[in-house]
């Protein structure tokens, strides 16, 4: 690290960058980051210097200069900016390396250009061999981050790990995993073999590691719960090392998968000790809280939480911002067509919001909603929605679950026989779900209410920005009719 005085007399020369070559300043970032060196006005000067020549960097020029800067905390937009539209077209010209020190540093910067990552996503499934583990780790964890949908490079990324496990470090094994479960990208072959290569050297890992594994192992509801209780047995004596971030992934990845470790939460252990004494967020506060409805349901007289601790998650839980969707609105204009009354996001004492309660042949029965971030590629649910799905079952409540792929497969351009397809839907799965034989099943038919159309059809327009509820006086209101159906033979 370059010391007080190294620092002053490199700012009280920042001109000199103007007279430095491109690859100079490349050479300049990327040393002064390596260095540990913090400077805010040298790295600021050194941006000026080089936005204005990007043109005339190498490849590896630009790879060293994002990197540095990413590395240094100098979070440029501008730069970034202006490099991302350099290279996207030159990617071909970049080496294995510096394809993954780009999108890591862009990934870390937050400065995800869309543009470049979608580019990125289609240069780099060739020239995965030319990466090495950790940069295969890397450029997971740069797309997993970055938001940026990539599919088809997660599978190539995961068959050219798969063979070389054996020589991933462990942080780099859970950085993969972790970046797999993020992505909500399904990689079966790969998890299994990551999660065998993990147990055989588990002590290897950091208390980060053990947090990240066991918290994308949740995510993607990986059932082997011989790998959960290794977790268990390698965590819980080190407790007492992790932050509230990883302890906070570690109660909740143990409820998710339903593995009871006596040795990270019975009586011996320091879990509950460990919980009094750290910073907790809202987002950490919720997964206590679902550790602690685990607790209740295993009936495991575990030490609970800290009394006010307990307190603190449960109303967080219970006053998460909850957002409907359109999807879950819709199906709630079947509903009424089908004359069932229903209530959304209904908060129930254990603090969860279920999308939508009605009432089926006198069952009460909660229904999900589940759109394409409930499921991983495969259309298998992830961890959460297998926890939530769970619990609400264990507390009584009779669920359906309406995923978006069989809601979106009922559309039609004819808006009554849409209407048709979806109270028959509806009415099909509410009888499987409560167990019932109404009189929807079995001959064909289905009452349906088609008022209900006009509300949402009203609604719809309600969302343009145009349209007024109410006309102002003296203008001319459009009048929605309902559709003219012939008679029943």
């Amino acid at each position: 690290r370059a010391s007080s005085s190294q620092i002053s007399l490199v700012e009280g020369r920042v001109s000199l960058f103007q007279a430095c070559s491109p690859q100079g300043l490349a050479i300049a970032a990327w040393a002064y980051a390596s260095s540990g060196t913090e400077a805010p006005q040298l790295y600021a000067a050194l941006s000026s210097s080089a936005v204005v020549r990007l043109h005339h960097f190498q490849p590896q020029g630009l790879a060293n200069l994002v990197w540095g800067l990413a590395t240094a905390g100098h979070e440029e937009p501008a730069l970034f900016a202006a490099v991302a539209a350099e290279a996207k077209g030159r990617l071909h010209g970049f080496q294995g390396q510096g394809l993954a020190n780009t999108a890591w540093a862009f990934a870390k910067a937050g400065c995800a250009d869309e543009a470049l990552f979608e580019a990125l996503a289609a240069e780099v499934p060739r020239r995965l061999d030319e990466l090495s583990s950790q940069e295969l780790a890397n450029m997971g964890w740069a797309f997993a981050t970055s938001g940026v949908s990539a599919p088809e490079l997660f599978a190539a990324l995961g068959d050219t790990a798969l063979p070389r496990l054996a020589s991933f470090k462990p942080q780099e094994v859970a950085n993969l995993v972790w970046a797999f479960a993020t992505a909500g990208v399904a990689h079966p072959l790969l998890i299994e073999a990551a999660a065998r290569e993990a147990v055989r050297r588990m002590p290897e890992f950091s208390q980060q590691g053990l947090a990240n594994l066991a918290w994308a192992y949740a995510s993607v509801a990986h059932e082997d719960a011989g790998f959960v209780a290794a977790l268990g047995c390698e965590s819980g004596p080190r407790l007492h090392t992790f932050n509230s971030q990883e302890l906070a992934n570690t109660a909740w990845a143990f409820a998710v998968a339903d593995v009871r470790s006596d040795e990270c939460f019975g009586p011996g252990a320091r879990f509950a000790e460990m919980c009094d004494r750290v910073e907790w967020n809202d987002k950490q506060l919720n997964q206590l809280h679902q550790w602690s409805l685990w607790r209740a349901e295993t009936g495991c007289e575990w030490p609970p939480l800290p009394p006010q601790l307990e307190r603190r998650s449960r109303a967080a839980f219970a006053s998460a911002q909850v957002h409907p969707s359109r999807m879950q609105r819709h199906v709630c204009y079947a509903l009424g067509s089908l004359g069932l009354p229903s209530q959304e996001e209904v908060r129930i004492p254990e603090g969860y919001s279920i999308d939508v309660a009605t009432e089926w042949g006198g069952v009460r029965v909660g229904i999900e909603v589940d759109g394409p971030s409930h499921f991983r590629t495969d259309r298998r649910p992830t961890g959460s929605t297998v926890l939530k799905r769970r619990q609400l079952r264990h507390f009584g409540w009779t669920l359906l679950s309406v995923p978006y792929w069989e809601w979106e497969a009922l559309r039609d351009e004819d808006r009554f026989i849409q209407r048709q397809m979806q109270c028959a839907y509806l009415a099909e799965a509410l009888d499987e779900a409560t167990g019932t034989r109404t009189t929807a099943s079995g001959d064909g038919w289905v009452a349906i209410d088609c008022t209900s159309l006009l509300d949402e059809a009203t609604a719809e327009l309600e969302d343009l920005p145009s349209f007024q509820g109410v006309a102002p006086s003296g203008t001319a209101t459009a009048r929605l009719e309902p559709p003219e159906l012939d008679p029943p033979p």
